[in-house]
């Protein structure tokens, strides 16, 4: 098979026409058309590597005049590299729990990049009102907790089952 038919095959396996694939590289249609009809020799880098690169085919091996899948070399920093590692070494239920850790860490703003966390300075307030047995008085609203604590240490312990 001549590498323009088989890739065209590609083309017609990945794209739903020639149509749609010179589309979606920005490159006319009739451009596509010529490979196939006169040969790869005569296309232009500006059609070449656009081509190349929407089929994952190395751009040298092309103008050579074989069609050979372009390796992906992804870099990755140490802490990528640690997590991958490590990753690794984990069962399969343990891989689970790693991506349902991160599934859940996905939602939460705070660990995303751009995302800075500021811890809280005051307290949270915390508001409660006192009501007699009969719910007819209200006796006092404690503004935080740190009143809350303050309040119930001035409580007198129960002593009697009575008292309770």
């Amino acid at each position: 098979m001549q590498v323009e038919e088989e890739l065209k095959e590609i083309i017609l396996k990945r794209f739903k026409s020639v149509r749609a694939f010179a589309m979606a590289i920005g490159v006319p249609q009739s451009t596509i058309n010529n490979i196939f009809t006169r040969g790869i020799g005569g296309v232009g880098i500006s059609t070449a590597i656009p081509m190349c690169r929407a089929l994952n085919i190395d751009v040298d091996a092309l103008a050579d005049g074989e069609i050979k899948s372009k390796d992906m070399v992804i870099l990755l920093s140490s802490d990528e590299e640690r997590l991958l590692n490590a990753y690794r070494g984990f069962n399969d239920e343990g891989k689970e729990k790693v991506l349902d850790t991160i599934s859940d860490m996905i939602q939460l703003d705070r660990y995303k990049k751009g995302h800075e966390y500021k811890a809280v300075e005051k307290p949270t307030p915390v508001y409660r009102a006192a009501r007699s047995q009969d719910n007819t008085e209200q006796h006092e609203i404690i503004s935080d907790g740190k009143d809350l604590i303050d309040k119930l240490s001035r409580i007198p312990p129960v002593t009697k089952k009575e008292d309770i």
